[in-house]
Parts: structure tokens; sequence; C-alpha cells
């Protein structure tokens, strides 16, 4: 029987810390300890990790349920990438698990999964049109695709047309292959 049995506990708020990972964590877990002490969870109830693989946050996964809240310092504590992040929130949704981030307000209450889900199709979105303006860009300024060798291809043509050069000199100055050479020649 786990401690939340023991105690006759239902729902519980839960706070889960990635302690910092070095000199170049510049981090601060001070905003998650000002809400712990504020709201008095108890130590029973706080994890912390200081691995970046988060064996501690498995564990409070499984342990987490239904009307359960879970408070961190950011999601990012919590995932290394957007999937791996989404997957948890999954798992918390399908747990209803209501989640308090200090940093991301917006990805605090209920609908979390929605949000992020929202916010990451709208960057996408935004994502989507700076290709497309680039794209455009290029192909307007004629820099879509290989590159012309039409000059190269022009200088060729003349080189051999003076008789002075040999095939292998044209190519090794133009950078035409001789295939390509012998392509327009045949024009």
């Amino acid at each position: 029987m786990g401690f939340r049995e023991s105690k006759g506990v239902t729902a519980v708020t839960w706070a889960y810390i990635l302690e910092n990972q070095g000199v170049e964590d510049l981090r601060s877990n001070q905003p998650v300890f000002l809400l712990i002490n504020e709201m008095g969870i108890a130590d029973d109830y706080i994890v912390f990790d200081d691995d970046t693989a988060r064996p501690e946050l498995d564990g409070l996964l499984s342990e987490l349920s239904a009307g359960d809240r879970l408070i961190v310092r950011s999601v990012e504590d919590m995932a290394d990438t957007i999937e791996d992040l989404t997957d948890i929130l999954q798992l918390l949704t399908d747990k209803q698990i209501s989640l308090c981030s200090c940093e991301e307000d917006f990805l605090c209450g209920e609908s979390y999964l929605a949000t992020l889900t929202d916010c990451v199709r709208l960057l996408s979105g935004f994502q989507k049109k700076r290709q497309q303006s680039a794209y455009a860009k290029a192909y307007n300024a004629g820099k879509v695709g290989r590159p012309s060798k039409a000059k190269s291809i022009d200088k060729a043509m003349s080189m051999y047309q003076s008789k002075a050069f040999s095939i292998s000199q044209i190519t090794a100055v133009t950078g035409i292959s001789k295939s390509t050479l012998y392509r327009h020649l045949e024009k």
C-alpha cells in the first residue's frame, strides 16, 4: 500500500523539480519553491530529479491519480522534445491531472494539452508561411533549382570555336562536363 492509501488521501498536489544540471544551467527553481511553501505541500509530495533521464518523473507519472495537481517550474523540465512533452501532457490529460507551470502560465489548468497543440499548430503555420514566402522570393529572383550554367556554356562554346583550347582545358576552366559541352555542340 502506497503513501496515499496509508494516509487516506484522495486528491494530492505534487511538485516536480528537475535540479540544475551544472554551471551552464541558469534556470532558477525559486518560483516553484515559493509556490510549494505557499501551498504547504508536504515533503512526501515533492519529487526531485537530478538526472536528465528523469527516472523520478517516470515514477511520479505512474503514481498520479485522477484529480491530482502537478506543479512544475517549467514544462521543459519534463521533456527534451516537443514530442515527448506532448506524450507526457497526453498522459496527464488522460489521468485528469491539473497542471501548474510557474513559467508557462498559459499551460495551467486542465486544457494544457489543447493549448500546447494549438500553439504548435500556430507556430507551424507561421513557419510554413515564412518558408513559402522565402521560396517565392527566391523563385522570383531566379534562385530556385540548379544554378544556371549558361555563362559557362557560352564561354566553353567560344573557347571551342576558337580552336585554341583542348576539351580538357575547356572543361577545367569553365567547370562544365565533357558531356554537357558535347551536348551543346550538337545543337
